[in-house]
């Protein structure tokens, strides 16, 4: 059983998130995939991977400014003492946009949305560079050919995004408010850290036994999956994603990851844990408030 420890935060206007993200026009990165059946990433390493997963918090203190958001940020990777990979659930980039626009209108989010992926690259990059860490930073919504899709971003220890990936099936909500798009499972590809082999899946989607498919014959060590629930938290739903997914498949484990917080009208809650061959070995404790969670994976 792999290591683990819990180690020892918090309303935006609905209207401005909305306009915010329907308008996002922000800049793509190609994700950095090889062929096909491929993993992304070179590096290699004897030791355990060790992987640090927030159950990131949402308030209007967090993403009142840059300086703001990125010490929040930092505080939370700096408590998680040494680890090779830092996972935040989705959405926690998408939120950014708040940064800049300076009224609750299309057009405004729409004359910003440069800057906001330029935040984030920023952002991210310099924490991913001062701790050394690769850094799974959520999501964010990419706008591509008038479309808008929900992508989440990897950064490496030089601070540049790795690899990217689309959410392929947009919960209704989103589809009603935000008509995303979905993405291609099969751009999906597993990557590569410290030896590990890691493959990834965006809340909704992993309640998909395609998913299965996908990633069997892998050999991937680790599935991460991160969401943002905003249905009351169940151990029932959260049993019906990854676990059940997991156990259809040769990976030994899956990490959940998950928002809490609320905005705009919106509440979001989630456990975090590690399932393994025999189930749960590793969870925070509060699905409403903040947390971390660190696992060694063999």
């Amino acid at each position: 059983m792999p290591r683990f420890r819990l180690p020892g935060r918090p309303t935006i206007p609905g209207q401005f998130l909305l306009l915010l993200l329907v308008a996002a026009r922000l800049t793509a990165v190609p994700p950095v995939v090889s062929s096909p059946g491929s993993a992304a990433g070179t590096e290699a390493d004897d030791g355990p991977l060790t992987v640090g997963a927030v159950q990131w918090h949402v308030t209007d203190d967090v993403y009142a400014s840059e300086e703001a958001f990125t010490a929040a940020a930092d505080r939370e990777i700096r408590a998680l003492g040494p680890v090779d990979l830092v996972v935040f659930p989705e959405y926690t980039s998408v939120l950014l946009g708040l940064l800049y626009v300076e009224a609750p209108t299309a057009a405004e989010a729409a004359r910003t949305s440069g800057r906001v992926r330029e935040t984030m690259d920023r952002i991210w990059g310099r924490l991913a560079r001062r701790y050394d860490v690769h850094i799974l930073a959520g999501t964010w919504f990419d706008e591509r050919n008038g479309r808008l899709y929900n992508r989440a971003v990897v950064y490496g220890p030089d601070g540049r995004a790795v690899y990217e990936q689309d959410k392929v099936w947009p919960g209704q909500p989103e589809r009603d408010r935000l008509d995303l798009a979905a993405g291609r499972r099969e751009d999906a590809r597993p990557f590569l850290m410290n030896g590990r082999k890691l493959v990834l899946s965006i809340c909704r989607d992993t309640y998909h036994e395609s998913w299965e498919d996908h990633w069997r014959g892998s050999g991937a060590d680790l599935w991460i999956d991160i969401k943002a629930n905003e249905l009351p938290y169940s151990e029932a739903y959260f049993a019906a994603a990854l676990p059940a997914r997991l156990a259809d498949t040769d990976i030994p484990r899956g990490l959940t990851v998950s928002l809490t917080g609320s905005f705009g009208g919106y509440r979001f809650e989630g456990l975090t844990f590690l399932t393994g061959p025999e189930g749960t070995e590793g969870s925070t404790l509060d699905y409403r408030g903040s947390a971390r969670l660190v696992v060694d994976i063999p």
